[in-house]
Formats: C-alpha cells, structure tokens, sequence
C-alpha cells in the first residue's frame, strides 16, 4: 500500500513540476507547411487535325480451318465471325450437314 502511495505522489509531483516548467509532456502536430496556389495561365487551346483513316487496311480474305470432333457450319461461322452462308459459298458444298473431321475449309473473312 505504501508502494502505491508513494507512486501516486511521485506522478503528481512530476505532473506539477512538468506544468512548472512550460513543456507539454505530449508535443503537438506539426503544422503542414503552406502550399503555393497554382496560377492559372491563359492558353491557346490547339485543335487536333484530322486523321485520315488508313487505306487499304490489308484484311485476310479467308484462312483455312480443318474441322474438328463437334464441329458444324454454325459453330464454325460463330467462331470465325462469319456465317453459314459464306463458308457454303467459298467451299462449293452441296450439303452443308455434311463436313467430316479432317475436312479443310475455307473460311472467309467476316
């Protein structure tokens, strides 16, 4: 109990003592230092020029596909972003639900 007396005592006699001498026993925030306002200047404003769009962009006519386990004209026209009717035309097919696996097509560009 003395122990605790005497602690009490001594943390208030630091506490006055620290109050006497003008120091803050937790120091305060730094204060930002001021930033400088950015000024805004008056300037032209360009004005892009037009591109010309390419010419010629070079597009595949047509790549060849060999057809796969699964595989059907549509599947296929789907995947290349083509249609039926395309692939039917470019292969000369008679029938269309015909193709085999291992067939090669040709498959035009979309």
């Amino acid at each position: 109990m003395r122990r605790r007396a005497f602690a009490l005592a001594l943390t208030a006699a630091l506490a006055v003592v620290l109050a006497g001498c003008g120091e803050d026993p937790q120091p305060a925030a730094p204060t930002p230092a001021p930033t400088a306002t950015p000024q805004v200047t008056d300037i032209e404003t360009a004005t892009p020029e037009e591109t010309p769009a390419p010419e010629g962009t070079p597009t595949p006519e047509s790549q060849i596909y060999t057809v796969e386990q699964g595989d059907t004209l549509g599947v296929i026209a789907q995947r290349f972003g083509t249609t039926v009717e395309a692939i039917v035309e470019a292969n000369d097919l008679e029938n269309p639900d015909q193709i085999f696996v291992g067939d090669e097509l040709e498959i035009p560009s979309g």
